[in-house]
């Protein structure tokens, strides 16, 4: 009986805070619409720090991909620095963004944007290889067999223009990071685009001994 009341009281904490992350993570709706560049027209989610959550595709060599991104409030007039981050393997958008049962930590790169004033981008990545693949990047490791084979740098450079065109980003002011798979990714994109991003740091992941990538300039 007292391993059972244990149990219970503790999964009583665990429901209390699932309440409170759902509760939290339901502050990011909103309902305003807008158009995308295929003409589609998709809900934007008014974030909890007042900005503009938006999302987006673009078709990048025939496929079709899909990316998030934060508008601080108030952005207007200069060009603003742009931060793109690259999520972990098998991450989903929902997570991302902090819309899930558990926040990622990744939602809150837009609490940070909405003080310093900047832009995030979250792209999602696409689905591996094999019957369980789950969604990850190209980063060029030799030694994994679950990654997609999509161009992610190209994809990482067209968000780089959709955020200055449509955006107003700052092309001098780009920042990759990432998390794990998405770190590795960001390695790759400081390698293969240098004049593309001031700077690149992961949360977690380096260059690997078993890197496919180009060496760096």
């Amino acid at each position: 009986m007292n391993i059972l009341s244990k149990a219970m009281r503790m999964l009583g904490k665990y429901a209390l805070l699932s309440v409170l992350l759902i509760g939290m993570s339901s502050t990011h709706s909103s309902g305003q619409p807008v158009k995308r560049h295929d003409g589609a027209v998709i809900a934007v989610a008014a974030a909890a720090q007042m900005g503009r959550v938006r999302r987006d595709t673009l078709v990048v060599n025939g496929t079709t991909r899909e990316f998030s991104y934060y508008v601080p409030s108030g952005a207007q007039g200069s060009a603003l620095p742009v931060v793109v981050y690259l999520h972990g393997h098998g991450d989903n958008m929902r997570h991302i963004l902090g819309r899930g049962l558990i926040a990622s930590a990744s939602s809150k790169w837009m609490d940070v944007a909405e003080r310093e004033r900047f832009l995030v981008f979250y792209p999602l990545g696409l689905n591996g290889e094999g019957r369980r693949a789950k969604t990850g990047w190209n980063d060029c490791r030799g030694d994994v067999k679950g990654n997609p084979r999509a161009d992610d740098v190209e994809f990482v450079r067209r968000l780089v223009d959709f955020a200055a065109e449509e955006a107003r980003g700052d092309r001098s002011r780009v920042y990759v990071t990432g998390m794990s798979n998405g770190g590795h990714m960001a390695m790759r994109v400081g390698i293969e685009m240098p004049q593309v991003v001031a700077a690149v740091a992961p949360v977690a992941g380096l260059l690997p001994t078993s890197t496919q990538c180009a060496q760096p300039s």
